[in-house]
């Protein structure tokens, strides 16, 4: 009796079984068909508005006396409306414009009616038809006036002018004109993007199936010998992918004279001179810094090719690591899963890798795969952050916070002290290294305390107002939301494996605050995609797995808790990498391009990085050259990239490199220093440009006075000007502070009759300084009242407002530079005001100090 019990129990276990295989085989399938339809065949998934206003310089007129009929094709699924421009309205604003979207049928998809009153004339006036179309099919359109004292007129054009337009009729006949008009349509989903969605929802709902069917999934895997070949070669191919799409394009290919790709060429140059960073140079990157944007120069054979060499032991290391990696995934340490949904998301959120963001990348995988128990790859973080502090500073702050902090929590969950020798020999070796570079311990100092300076400045000063838009607040909310679950599941699971995703909340803290001061969040997220598939395989996902329909007590007592769990953790992962592909869009349709360029350059190492292009593009006027001559030239504020076009100039570089980085009176100072200096060049090629809007020199005052006491322009030629050094310098008058007063940010600040100079000191409230480090300060902007009537306004750079500067008009072009530099002619500033959204985040009360000139 007992053993038909139990025969029947089992019975009964085995069909509860099935019915969970196959319900959860149901839901998986339905969720994918949904999706495949809603995708793919619904196209459901839809964005932004888009509408193309066609020019009113010339049109015609087509009353609306009778109805208007308008055919025209619908170039995508959902229009939102219809802008049109209407004139000859009635004063009195009687009446209504009635509008209507029909099929080739003649039965209304839309209708909405909009009173005279609220239309403007000869503006663009939208008007809501909300309603799915078929894109690719004939519509019509049809526009009535009704209750009005005089019909209004419509703007219209000769037909071809208008994309979507075909057939205008009016007054009951065909007409030759077509409405001036623009459809509103939502921008569909791209196919690529649907199909990364498609993926990583398949991904996911493999992930859930799987976990919930974990005993089902073993035993086909262990009874059919060739699914465990298909896994293992599926895991293969899919490292290999990886690999070939991860690794960057070293070698950059100089784009133009601007202002970043001036400095990218002057990284390449430096180690050629004997400038050094720390004492000559200060600068977010270091004598290793060209290795992030390596050029071929006709002068730096050994640094060009010593960096491929470098580039070449990276990409050993990377290959090494992921043999690694499969190693533990046959060893069942790491998930089949866990590499499908790391490659996936990958790809998924796959933009053109960046150098410092792949390194970064390869140090927290190779302390993932320490942590599950590769430890032969320990020396390849030291060598890793070795390289960061060289090469790139931000990169190296982020590695080495994410190093300190595994190390912190992997002493407190597995009691493990082994975890500091993979950064403590490379923090050892850095001051050595330093040293041998430049044998200084001040300049050591200065070189760490420079970049740290610089970097804080960069924040206050460097930062747009407008960064995130609302749909982006919400993908930022989402995938903080996933990333956290994934924290708490995994502290739940098996706290001991998860010092390596917590620890990558440093790195990804750095990518927030990179995207939300300048660069906006889609650049934060592609960044994002490749950190967040390492972290992917830090997660002890064989816990999940593994521990679903087991039989131990303790288990089966929280059973359900791993089931939520779990699938909350798959899900969060399949969200994290359907939101990469969606707020990033058709980011991978570059896919083609980046990887042809990438081929073309590993394939054409010994090509010169300076295309003839763009030397013939900027070749500088004659006289300009005559002037420069065999003299020692320096750039401002930023066109370096003349050093290519022209390498036969004696260039000198000043310690900031370029004007743009100076935004400290810290660096300010030491660049003015330079001008008055003996090492300073004895030509500038000058350029009238800014950045960002800021005020033109005061935006560096110390420098901008150095240049002025110490320059005279020499000769004016377009766009550019050459200044030679004065013969008898301007000697440096005494300031002596005249008065101070304390004032309202808000208010306009009268310049005092007596004045010849003055700072302005502002801080930062509590509100501005939890912004400054948790998002960004917002931007002040100074309007410039000056003698005659006068105007200059634009962005100020905060922090250097407290170096102070002369109350007087700064050029704004070069040929008032010259009456200013030369002739000693400027007009006086009578008032000044400070406005801007980032005002807010600064105490109201300003000091100022007023100082004349003894």
């Amino acid at each position: 009796m007992k053993e038909q019990k139990v025969d029947t129990r089992q019975r009964k276990i085995s069909n509860i079984r099935f019915n969970k295989v196959l319900f959860t085989s149901i839901l998986v399938c339905g969720i994918f068909i949904s999706e495949i339809f809603y995708l793919w065949i619904y196209h459901g998934l839809r964005y932004g508005y888009e509408a193309e206003r066609p020019s009113t310089e010339t049109f015609e007129t087509v009353s609306t006396e009778e109805t208007i009929t308008q055919e025209f094709i619908a170039r995508e699924y959902y229009l939102k409306g219809i802008e049109f421009v209407f004139i000859n309205l009635a004063e009195d604003g009687n009446g209504e414009l009635d509008f209507r979207v029909l099929d080739s049928d003649g039965r209304i998809k839309a209708n909405s009616e909009i009173a005279i009153s609220s239309v403007t004339a000869g503006e663009w006036e939208f008007i809501p038809l909300r309603v799915r179309l078929k894109a690719g099919e004939s519509y019509i359109l049809e526009i009535s006036a009704k209750d009005c004292s005089i019909p209004p007129y419509v703007l219209a054009r000769e037909k071809g002018t208008v994309g979507e337009n075909t057939v205008l009729t009016a007054s009951g006949a065909e007409t030759s004109l077509e409405l001036l008009n623009a459809y509103g349509f939502a921008v569909s989903a791209s196919r690529l993007e649907r199909l990364l969605i498609t993926v990583m929802l398949a991904v996911c709902l493999f992930g859930l199936w799987i976990f919930w069917n974990n005993e089902k999934w073993t035993a086909i895997c262990k009874q059919n010998a060739w699914v465990k070949q298909i896994k293992d070669g599926i895991a293969a191919v899919l490292l290999v992918v990886q690999f070939v799409f991860m690794i960057p394009d070293i070698i950059y290919v100089l784009e133009n004279t601007g202002f970043d790709p001036s400095w990218r060429y002057f990284l390449n140059v430096v180690n050629g001179t004997d400038l050094k960073f720390g004492r000559d140079i200060y600068f977010t990157y270091g004598p290793l810094g060209y290795l992030f944007y390596l050029m071929k120069l006709p002068g730096n054979t050994i640094e060009y090719w010593s960096g491929i060499v470098i580039w070449g032991i990276i990409f050993l290391f990377h290959l090494w690591m992921l043999l690694q990696l499969y190693r533990l995934y046959q060893k069942g340490k790491i998930h089949f899963w866990a590499i499908t949904a790391s490659v996936c998301c990958y790809l998924a959120g796959y933009y053109a890798p960046t150098r410092d963001n792949y390194l970064l990348y390869l140090m927290i995988l190779a302390v993932v795969l320490w942590a599950k128990g590769a430890k032969n790859i320990v020396l390849i973080p030291n060598l890793l952050l070795l390289l960061m502090f060289f090469g790139k500073f931000s990169t190296f702050t982020s590695g080495f916070a994410f190093c300190i902090l595994f190390c912190i929590f992997d002493v407190l969950f597995r009691k493990n002290w082994k975890s500091i020798w993979l950064f403590l020999p490379g923090i050892i070796l850095m001051p050595v290294c330093y040293l041998v570079y430049c044998p200084s311990i001040k300049n050591l100092f200065e070189y760490v305390a420079g970049i740290l300076k610089i970097s804080s400045g960069w924040m206050l000063t460097m930062q747009f107002d407008s960064v995130l838009q609302p749909s982006e607040v919400r993908w930022l909310i989402i995938l903080i939301a996933c990333y956290v679950l994934l924290i708490i599941g995994n502290l739940w699971s098996n706290y001991k494996s998860s010092a390596a995703i917590i620890a990558s909340c440093a790195s990804m803290f750095f990518l927030y605050k990179y995207a939300t001061t300048r660069h906006g969040l889609k650049v934060g997220i592609w960044l994002f995609a490749m950190l967040f598939s390492a972290t992917i395989l830090s997660i002890d996902w064989n816990v999940f797995f593994q521990k679903i329909g087991q039989r131990a007590k303790a288990v089966r007592k929280n059973q359900i808790i791993y089931y939520v769990c779990g699938t909350a953790m798959i899900m969060a992962v399949g969200c994290t990498g359907i939101l990469e592909a969606h707020s990033l869009r058709s980011s991978m349709g570059y896919v083609k391009e980046t990887l042809a360029a990438k081929m073309y350059h590993y394939t054409h190492l010994g090509e010169n990085s300076i295309p003839e292009e763009l030397v013939k593009e900027n070749q500088l006027p004659d006289e300009i050259l005559e002037a420069i001559g065999e003299h020692t030239v320096t750039v401002y504020p930023w066109r370096n990239g003349y050093g290519a076009v022209y390498p036969e100039w004696n260039m000198v570089w000043y310690p900031s490199v370029q004007n743009g980085n100076e935004y400290i009176p810290w660096l300010d100072g030491i660049v003015a220093d330079w001008f008055c200096s003996e090492k300073a060049s004895e030509k500038i090629l000058l350029t009238n440009e800014t950045i960002d809007h800021h005020i033109p020199y005061l935006e560096n005052p110390l420098t901008w006075e150095a240049i002025r006491n110490n320059y005279e322009v020499e000769i004016i030629s377009d766009d550019v000007c050459v200044l030679t050094q004065r013969k008898q310098k301007i000697e440096i008058e005494k300031l002596e502070k005249v008065g101070e007063q304390i004032s309202s940010s808000k208010e306009t600040i009268v310049c005092p009759e007596n004045a010849d100079y003055v700072k302005i000191h502002l801080k930062l409230n509590l509100k501005g300084f939890i912004k400054k480090w948790l998002y960004h300060v917002g931007t002040v902007n100074m309007v410039l009242d000056c003698e005659g009537g006068s105007r200059i306004e634009g962005r100020s750079v905060i922090p250097n407002l407290e170096s102070g500067f002369y109350l007087e008009k700064v050029p704004e072009t070069l040929e008032e530079l010259k009456q200013v530099i030369n002739d000693n002619v400027s007009t006086s500033i009578m008032q000044i005001q400070l406005d801007g959204k980032g005002l807010e985040d600064y105490q109201e009360n300003v000091t100022i100090e007023w100082y004349c000139l003894q």
